[in-house]
C-alpha cells in the first residue's frame, strides 16, 4: 500500500494531508487566496457563468478550484508516488458541480495521481473523528461545519457505510467572517477609533489600516481559543494604541450566532426524520464539529447544553476533513488491494484498511480538552453484600454512641441570624468524636458537588 492525499479547498485556507499504511507523512495549510487570487469562487463551481479571476480572465470556478488543487500538491514537494488523491468539496454542491470540478483537475497535467476520488465534507470530518474516538454504530449523527464563509449543517447515517440522509443547510449569518467583523466593531469600540471613522472619506484613507486590524482581530479570535486574553496593535491613520481582549469578549459577541445555528440544527434532525423508513424518527448519537470556528469552545459548550446530546470533534478541527480525506483514500486502496488478492470474496469491501497509527501533525492549533475521568469498575454481588452490612454494622455503632454521649456531639442550640446572600458562613458539623469541629461553605453552592467544563468537557466520549 502506498501513498494517500486528502485535500480540501476552502474560502479562506486549503489543507492537504498526507498519509502511509503506517503514519502521517505530511500536512500544509495555505491561505485559499495565495494559490489562486481569491478564495470567493467555491460556491460558482457548477455555474455555467464564469468567474472574473484576479488576473481579470474569465474562467469557469472549476478550472479556478482545479488550479488551487495542483497548487497545494506542488508545494508539498512529494518525492514518492501518490497512489490516490481524495478531494473534500462542500456539502452543498450538486452531482453536476463534482462532475465538472472532477473532469477540469483530470484536464490538468501537474495532478501526480491516477485515482482520484470525491467526498462531501462532513463524511471526511466523521472519518477523521472517528478515527481519534471510535467508530460509530448505527445511527445519526449532525455534521456541524464552521467554516470562514458559513455554517452547513448535514445529518449523516453512521454504521458500515456512513451516508448523508438529508439536505444540507446553510447559514451564512453564522461564520468565522462574521465572528471577524463583530471582534473587529468591538476593537474599534473600545479604542474610540469608530468614532473617528464616521467620515466615510476618513474611513477610504484608512482601509489598509483595517484590513490589516481585521486580521488581527482574527488571530486574536484563534488564539482566545486556547489562551483567556490576547493584546491587539491598533494602529488607524494616526490612532496607535493596544485593544486587550479576553475570552468573554469572543463569547458575548458570538453566543447569538451560535443560538441561531442551534434552530438551523433542529430543522435539519426533523427533516431527517421525516426521511426515514416508515417516517420515524431515529435519535441523533453525537454532533461531529469541523472548520475553524469549531475551535471557539463556546460551540461545544452551548451545542452540548442546549440539545443534550455529546459533541465531538477532531483535535484539530480546521484539518480534519483533510485528515479524513486520507483515512478514506487509505480505506479504498485496502479495498482495491483485497480485491486483487481475493478475487473470490463476496465483498471485498468490507475489509478495513489498516489506518496511521499516530495522530497527524498539523498546522492548526488544537482545541482545549479537559481529561475525562476513568469510572470506576462495577462491584461485584457478593462483595457489595460484604459492603453493605459492614455499613449497617457502622450505622448501628454511631447510634449508641450518640445515644450514650447525649448532647455532646450536637452544637449550640441557640437562634442565629441568617447571613447574607453570597457570604462564607461558618457551621459546625456533627461529627463524632470531634465537638466544635468547624466545617466553611458558600452559599448557593451545588450540593452535588458537580461543576460544569466550561470548555469542552462535555461531549468527550
Amino acid at each position: 500500500m502506498g501513498i494517500t492525499i486528502g485535500v480540501k479547498v476552502g474560502s479562506a485556507n486549503s489543507v492537504a494531508v498526507v498519509a502511509s499504511e503506517h503514519s502521517w507523512e505530511n500536512s500544509l495549510s495555505v491561505g485559499t487566496a495565495g494559490l489562486v487570487g481569491s478564495g470567493d469562487f467555491l460556491d460558482r463551481v457548477g455555474d455555467p457563468v464564469p468567474v472574473l479571476d484576479d488576473r481579470g480572465q474569465s474562467r469557469p470556478a472549476a478550472q479556478i478550484h482545479a488550479e488551487a488543487v495542483a497548487a497545494l500538491l506542488t508545494r508539498l514537494e512529494l518525492t514518492d508516488t501518490v497512489d490516490h488523491l481524495t478531494v473534500v468539496h462542500p456539502d452543498t454542491w450538486t452531482s453536476q458541480a463534482v462532475d465538472e470540478a472532477h473532469a477540469a483537475l483530470r484536464a490538468r497535467d501537474d495532478v501526480p495521481t491516477g485515482e482520484i476520488s470525491w467526498i462531501p465534507e462532513s463524511r471526511a470530518t466523521l472519518a477523521a473523528v472517528e478515527h481519534s474516538e471510535g467508530a460509530f454504530g448505527q445511527g445519526l449523527v449532525i455534521g456541524y461545519d464552521l467554516g470562514a464563509s458559513a455554517l452547513t449543517v448535514t445529518v449523516l447515517a453512521t454504521g458500515d457505510e456512513p451516508r448523508v440522509v438529508s439536505r444540507p443547510l446553510r447559514l451564512d449569518s453564522v461564520s468565522g467572517n462574521e465572528f471577524d467583523r463583530l471582534l473587529l466593531a468591538h476593537t474599534l469600540r473600545v479604542t474610540g477609533v469608530d468614532a473617528e471613522l464616521a467620515d466615510p472619506g476618513r474611513a477610504s484613507s484608512v482601509l489598509d489600516d483595517l484590513t490589516r486590524l481585521r486580521t488581527d482581530c482574527r488571530g486574536a479570535k484563534e488564539a482566545l481559543s486556547v489562551d483567556t486574553d490576547a493584546v491587539v496593535d491598533v494602529r488607524v491613520g494616526e490612532v496607535s494604541t493596544v485593544a486587550r481582549l479576553v475570552r468573554d469578549d469572543v463569547e458575548d459577541l458570538v453566543r447569538g450566532p451560535i443560538t441561531e445555528s442551534v434552530a438551523l440544527i433542529r430543522e435539519a434532525i426533523a427533516s431527517a426524520g421525516a426521511d426515514q423508513p416508515g417516517g420515524h424518527p431515529v435519535p441523533v448519537t453525537a454532533i461531529i464539529l469541523g472548520g475553524g470556528g469549531a475551535s471557539i469552545p463556546l460551540v461545544t459548550e452551548m451545542l452540548s447544553a442546549t440539545l443534550r446530546v455529546p459533541v465531538l470533534l477532531d483535535p484539530q478541527p480546521g484539518s480534519a476533513s483533510a485528515a479524513g480525506a486520507a483515512l478514506l483514500g487509505m480505506a479504498a486502496l485496502g479495498a482495491r488491494d483485497s480485491a486483487a488478492t481475493e478475487p473470490t470474496a463476496e465483498i471485498p469491501g468490507l475489509v478495513p484498511a489498516p489506518s496511521p497509527g499516530e495522530r497527524p501533525l498539523r498546522e492548526i492549533e488544537p482545541a482545549p480538552s479537559t481529561p475525562v475521568t476513568t469510572p470506576a469498575p462495577r462491584l461485584s454481588r457478593r462483595r457489595r453484600g460484604i459492603l453493605i452490612t459492614a455499613g449497617a454494622a457502622a450505622l448501628v455503632l454511631v447510634s449508641a454512641t450518640g445515644l450514650s454521649v447525649g448532647t455532646g456531639l450536637v452544637g449550640s442550640t441557640g437562634e442565629a441570624t441568617p447571613p447574607p446572600a453570597g457570604a462564607v458562613t461558618t457551621t459546625v458539623a456533627a461529627t463524632p468524636g470531634t465537638p466544635g469541629r468547624a466545617a466553611t461553605t458558600v452559599a448557593g453552592a451545588d450540593a452535588g458537588g458537580r461543576t460544569a467544563d466550561a470548555a469542552t468537557g462535555t461531549g468527550t466520549r
